[in-house]
């Protein structure tokens, strides 16, 4: 699969850049000229190829689809990315194109905290919110890890959900998300009337991971 530059709004730096990031990025590309879904393990190499060109430390720690299909496909996927390095957080979004004839694959990636923000403008006066907002990002750092690099991927997931609730895609897609329990395990989760858990990793019995309650 090939992929094809659409836009870019600023370019990704070069090795002598500075560390630590100063304005947004945002770019774009197309990475199916006719508009299809994927499954989360189809995009994941083309999220970590592209977010490692921030970063080699580029750290996926979320993965979202609000329209999950029943065979495990989506048209929409997040991809939520820390840079501990550049200071930075990315989200790469999985989406039709303008006119709907292709699939885009976009990026946005903001240093912490990011211009404009109230944080940010007020960084720029007082010393001791400099502080604090360093130690917030110090330990967000600390506690939020990376997802493992391989993992179940979402037909499997889908098709553990159906088993555990019939129901589950009675009335059509579904919000699948991916992070890690303050455990420490990395779990797929699913949240109807009640909240159920696949591993994310892969195990022994990727065909059949088991599933449990929250």
């Amino acid at each position: 699969m090939g992929l094809f530059r659409k836009k870019s709004a600023e370019n990704k730096p070069d090795p002598g850049a500075p560390t630590v990031l100063t304005a947004v990025a945002i770019s774009s590309d197309v990475i199916a000229q006719q508009r299809r879904p994927f499954t989360a393990a189809e995009l994941a190499p083309l999220v970590t190829h592209s977010a490692r060109s921030w970063g080699s430390d580029a750290r996926i720690y979320l993965i979202i689809s609000d329209a999950l299909r029943s065979d495990g496909y989506s048209d929409e996927w997040e991809f939520h990315v820390l840079f501990p390095m550049l200071r930075a957080e990315g989200t790469w979004k999985l989406g039709p194109s303008e006119d709907g004839a292709s699939s885009i694959l976009s990026t946005r990636v903001a240093p912490v905290p990011e211009p404009g923000t109230t944080e940010y403008l007020m960084a720029q006066i007082s010393q001791q919110l400099v502080i604090d907002l360093n130690e917030a990002w110090d330990l967000r750092i600390r506690m939020i890890a990376a997802l493992p690099e391989k993992f179940v991927d979402s037909p499997a997931v889908a098709a553990a959900l159906e088993r555990a609730e019939p129901m589950a895609f009675a009335f059509g897609p579904i919000r699948l998300k991916a992070r890690t329990l303050p455990t420490g395990e990395a779990v797929w989760e699913w949240a109807s009337n009640d909240v159920l858990h696949v591993p994310f990793g892969l195990t022994s019995d990727v065909d059949e991971p088991a599933i449990s309650p929250a």
